[in-house]
């Protein structure tokens, strides 16, 4: 990603789960982001393993910020990584001016609903130390939420199986608190963003859309994946964002 003196923007983009900065490529294509500060982690690929948290990211943005000032803060991010955003703007509002959350949950409302995503989530950790890589993979790729989207390749080497591991511990959408009310307090800087083809996402979204907890949503025509399903249209709504 580009590195340049004096930036127009500051843009921090956070990929989901089985993700890398790389998956942003296509989306930071365009000449115009050259003129920006991009920092697009791989946040699973440190092969020194390092305990993710929260206060990590929160860190990670401020020390990169520290090179910035007097320009846009922008964070983009998608799926996990759009949840993990939830949480930062929670905790530290200021971090950024705009936030665009991309295929996000807002969060479980019921306790019933956490303790059974905790349970999925621990079985996911299971079997990704049981079965073999490509297995994992398969059977990833075969989730409900996924039929609609482009089938996710990924090179064992690329990851640090114990921080996928952990992340789907720590970061289960089971120990998630519902957002909503944050969402809400917030929404004249939050930019959400669902495909149309994504059934449970798009209802979700359409749910808070109704109670007026959403104000911007932009629904495009992809599946949940939109990162790697549409990456124009993500470049687009950042590219309206920048002016």
């Amino acid at each position: 990603m580009s590195l340049v003196s004096q930036p127009r923007c500051f843009i921090y983009a956070l990929h989901g789960f089985l993700g890398q900065g790389s998956d942003w490529t296509e989306v930071f294509s365009h000449s115009i982001f050259k003129k920006d500060r991009i920092i697009a982690p791989s946040f699973f690929s440190d092969k020194k393993y390092q305990p993710l948290s929260i206060h990590s990211f929160i860190q990670d943005v401020r020390d990169h910020q520290q090179s910035v000032s007097n320009v846009k803060k922008i964070f983009i991010g998608y799926s996990l990584g759009g949840r993990i955003g939830l949480q930062m703007l929670d905790q530290q509002p200021d971090l950024f001016d705009e936030y665009i959350f991309v295929s996000t949950h807002p969060g479980l409302k019921s306790a019933l609903e956490k303790t059974e995503r905790i349970k999925t989530d621990e079985a996911w950790a299971e079997q990704l130390q049981q079965l073999n890589w490509d297995d994992f993979l398969k059977k990833w790729n075969t989730q409900e939420v996924l039929s609609n989207s482009l089938s996710l390749n990924r090179n064992l080497l690329d990851f640090q199986i114990q921080s996928l591991r952990q992340a789907l511990r720590d970061f289960s959408l089971g120990a998630q608190k519902d957002y909503s009310d944050i969402i809400a307090k917030h929404q004249e800087k939050i930019h959400w963003v669902v495909g149309t083809e994504d059934k449970k996402f798009l209802s979700l979204t359409d749910t808070l859309e109704q109670k007026k907890i959403l104000l911007n949503i932009k629904r495009i025509f992809s599946g949940h994946r939109i990162l790697l399903d549409s990456p124009k249209e993500l470049q687009e709504i950042l590219l309206a964002l920048e002016h």
